[in-house]
């Protein structure tokens, strides 16, 4: 009779190590944050897989380092264009609108099309794989507000879709429940948070 007093201690006090995270997913409208409805939320656990998962999309350095290293891959692609229209400006004058000379302005063209089109932005985490790292999803309701229950303790992420972006929230789960709400101003994009894992 003993041990049935100290078994249910014992699953009370593993039930209260459960926790939960609530929250509101906002956006901006004229300035003004407004909670959004039906925005999908995911909850991402931290861990090592994760970790490298992100590291791994995102660039080494920040987006800084990202637009720098792109910004130098668009001048290469322009000096390698320009020296291609002086190759084929010199072989006009000798030999007119030759074969080679054709050949030449064609690769002129295509290095400077590539270097105007080159991207400096840096890349984003996709919806596929943040639903593929999540470990629960939700919705907003009509109030904005999401709820993850039955949480072990432990580190998590939030990431919520804002304007076609995602945008991420680092949320501890210490206690029976955490606030973690979303903005575009209170939140990082994937790339931020995974130099920050």
């Amino acid at each position: 009779m003993v041990v049935r007093p100290v078994l249910v201690a014992f699953i009370s006090s593993v039930a209260a190590c459960k926790g939960s995270v609530t929250g509101a997913v906002y956006a901006m409208d004229s300035g003004k944050p407004v909670k959004v409805e039906g925005h999908s939320v995911f909850l991402v656990s931290v861990s090592d897989e994760v970790r490298s998962v992100l590291k791994s999309v995102c660039p080494d350095g920040g987006a800084a380092a990202w637009q720098e290293k792109l910004g130098a891959e668009r001048n290469r692609l322009r000096s390698v264009a320009a020296a291609y229209e002086d190759s084929a400006g010199a072989e006009r004058a000798l030999r007119g609108m030759s074969r080679r000379w054709r050949q030449l302005q064609r690769l002129a063209y295509s290095y400077s099309d590539s270097a105007m089109h080159t991207n400096t932005e840096p890349p984003t985490v996709s919806a596929d794989l943040i639903e593929k790292l999540s470990i629960k999803r939700a919705s907003t309701g009509a109030n904005g507000g999401y709820e993850f229950t039955n949480l072990p303790r432990g580190q998590f992420l939030v990431a919520a879709d804002i304007r076609h972006e995602y945008r991420w929230v680092p949320v501890e789960v210490s206690r029976a429940r955490t606030t973690a709400d979303v903005s575009e101003s209170g939140s990082q994009s994937g790339c931020a948070i995974a130099g920050r894992l």
